[in-house]
């Protein structure tokens, strides 16, 4: 069983809603595939159904017994606003896929292939108003640029162009030493 926090909307201000949680698991388990969820739904194999039991709580039941049933549902479904995929026009559904509609703490700004993503701040973001929640996501945008050349992307990282870099294992081992590894660019071995 799970029950929603009050106050969560999506990024275009409508409310969360338990029927977008029971929208979601539904269109993966649709029988005709019509959401195109067909590569979901072996994950979903051993869930045999959500039951909505309040306003806010929804059930998924379980047909068989499987250690990883709950991580399944609770990691593993992706929730979507119902009011924009339930029945969605041909021209929306075009447009759709190129929309991302979340319920976090950054709102998708602008996506130029193979150049950027750019995230704006959430101003109306539930997590917002939490004590636990403060000091964290406190930049107003995020640049996600796509450097596909190791060679321009280390230099970038260590002129202090770009803040974050994730390096394969031999990058890390053989690219990422001098005077300005470990002082100024920060270098965290992770397993």
């Amino acid at each position: 069983e799970f029950t929603l926090r009050d106050g969560v909307k999506w990024h275009d201000g409508k409310p969360l809603t338990i029927e977008d949680v029971k929208f979601s698991f539904d269109a993966i388990m649709d029988p005709t595939n019509k959401y195109h969820t067909a590569d979901k739904k072996s994950y979903f194999e051993n869930i045999k159904s959500a039951e909505i039991l309040a306003p806010n709580k929804i059930k998924f039941v379980a047909g068989k017994p499987y250690f990883d049933n709950f991580s399944v549902v609770a990691g593993g479904l992706g929730v979507v606003p119902m009011h924009l995929y339930k029945d969605p026009s041909k021209e929306q559904e075009k447009l759709l896929n190129k929309t991302l509609v979340g319920t976090g703490p950054y709102i998708l700004d602008s996506f130029d292939r193979a150049k950027n993503i750019i995230l704006k701040k959430n101003s109306a973001w539930w997590g917002n108003s939490l004590p636990e929640k403060k000091g964290i996501y406190n930049t107003n945008t995020i640049t996600m640029r796509f450097i596909k050349e190791n060679s321009v992307a280390i230099p970038t990282l260590e002129k202090g162009d770009i803040n974050y870099l994730g390096l394969c294992s031999e990058d890390y081992m053989k690219k990422s030493n001098g005077p300005k590894w470990g002082k100024e660019v920060i270098k965290v071995k992770t397993q």
